[in-house]
């Protein structure tokens, strides 16, 4: 399957959704406001419904209800797809979880919809002229989203110039075209904050970064740090 050239998915489902499929579920339409990304996978598979780990926040588990609505997001290899299902049913016991219908479609998550992750790794600002490197600033991410980056960095950079952002991290090779938006100094840590804007980022780029993203968000959950 050619999931990362498909923007939505309509058929052969089932197929996203095999025993041990890494999810995150988000709960629509509750009392409270809550968009947090909650760690799950798929237990069993039935009947055009899925057995999927109930969400839990510090170790305690999150309300859910039968007839819920929950989006579902789908960790693959290469992006992230979200799809809407309805509670059925909810099992505790020996082995708890929740029986879901299967999405009747799944979306590629897109650009607007991405969040800014505070994922730390070392880069380097290069400062273009005629397309050469006139300059390289080392620095370390601060924030990182599909269409930007905030890094962090004791030197400042020349304003009204050409940028590229190098960076390695994961399965992400990047060098990236960028332009300078936004600069603040940091009075605690003595660093300068530089925002870039990323400009015409490869699709599998911003998809990489969002499954990065959710996945360092869930890690975080699972250690009770968020």
């Amino acid at each position: 399957m050619q999931i990362e050239d498909s923007d939505i998915i309509d058929n052969e489902i089932e197929e996203y959704f095999q025993i041990g499929q890494k999810l995150s579920i988000i709960r629509l339409f509750t009392d409270e406001e809550d968009d947090e990304n909650y760690p799950s996978y798929v237990k069993d598979i039935d009947d055009n419904a899925i057995f999927i780990d109930l969400p839990t926040k510090l170790g305690i588990r999150v309300p859910v209800h039968v007839e819920d609505i929950l989006e579902i997001t789908v960790l693959t290899n290469a992006c992230a797809f979200s799809g809407k299902v309805v509670v059925l049913d909810i099992q505790t016991g020996d082995i708890d979880g929740l029986w879901a219908s299967m999405p009747e479609m799944l979306e590629k998550i897109q650009r607007r919809d991405f969040k800014r992750w505070e994922m730390k790794f070392p880069l380097k600002i290069c400062v273009m002229s005629e397309n050469r490197v006139v300059e390289e600033i080392n620095g370390e991410s601060f924030d990182i989203s599909g269409t930007g980056i905030s890094i962090s960095s004791k030197y400042t950079v020349p304003h009204n110039k050409d940028y590229r952002i190098k960076f390695q991290y994961k399965d992400i090779n990047a060098d990236l075209k960028a332009n300078f938006i936004h600069l603040h100094y940091d009075t605690v840590k003595k660093n300068y904050v530089l925002g870039f804007e990323f400009i015409d980022i490869d699709r599998h780029i911003t998809d990489k970064i969002h499954k990065l993203g959710i996945l360092f968000e869930l890690d975080l959950r699972r250690k009770g740090l968020i």
